[in-house]
This record gives structure tokens, sequence and C-alpha cells, in this order.
């Protein structure tokens, strides 16, 4: 009896190496694909900000966080005017927050 349970010590501790090792393996792959899938998902949210920035947006929001002075002007043209029907606001348009064309 006391030989099988040396044995079965032995087994079990072999198992469990082996088991350990191939799960090594099996993580590594599981965390490829996470990172892929989390990969897919950072940049499906970042089209859908970018989306939501450019065309969401109602004008009156654009106008009162970017047409305050020419260089957030310029940077949201700049992100926003790959989109051909997004017409960048330019000098000499009308500014809706204060009624006036600048």
């Amino acid at each position: 009896m006391n030989r099988i349970g040396k044995m079965g010590s032995k087994l079990l501790t072999a198992a469990v190496l082996a088991l350990t090792l191939s799960a090594c393996g099996s993580f590594d792959a599981l965390q490829g694909r996470v990172a892929e899938r989390g990969s897919m998902f950072w940049d499906e949210t970042l089209e859908t900000a970018e989306f939501t920035q450019c065309r969401g947006a109602s004008v009156g929001a654009v106008a009162r966080r970017y047409w305050q002075d020419a260089d957030r002007r310029e940077a949201w043209a700049t992100l926003c005017s790959t989109a051909d029907d997004i017409v960048p606001p330019q000098p000499g348009t009308f500014n809706p927050l204060t009624g006036e064309v600048e």
C-alpha cells in the first residue's frame, strides 16, 4: 500500500505539472485573443466618439465647444473634414453663439 501511495503521488505530481505547463500555452493564447478583441472594442469606441464629435453633435454644441477660437476651430475642422459632407467653418462664417459673422 505504501508503494502505491508513492507511485500515486508521483503520478499526481506529474499530472499537475503537465496540466500547469499546458495551461501556460493556453493562457498565452487566451491573452492574445483578449488583447485582439479589446483592441477591436477600443477602435470601435474611438470611431463612435469621432462620429459623435463630427456628425452627431448639434451645430450649437460644436459652436460652443470649438468655435470659440481659431485653434479649436482648426482642430475640429482637421479631425472632421475627412467626411465628404462636412464643411469646416471658415473665417467669415456665421457664429451661432454670437449671431455674427466672424
